[in-house]
């Protein structure tokens, strides 16, 4: 491919852990630490 671009598409894998308890179903969160987009707000764990 001398010369040529590949073609990349991006892909983000959400993982969505969920388990069962008396008091209720948790599910698994982040939370964006640092100087970065979205800092402080909750999101599923992903994976680029």
């Amino acid at each position: 491919m001398s010369g040529q671009q590949r073609h990349r598409e991006p892909i983000d894998v959400r993982l969505i852990l969920r388990r069962d308890k008396e008091a209720g179903a948790e599910v698994l969160l982040s939370r964006r630490a640092g100087d970065v987009y979205a800092s402080g707000l909750w999101h599923l764990a992903s994976v680029h």
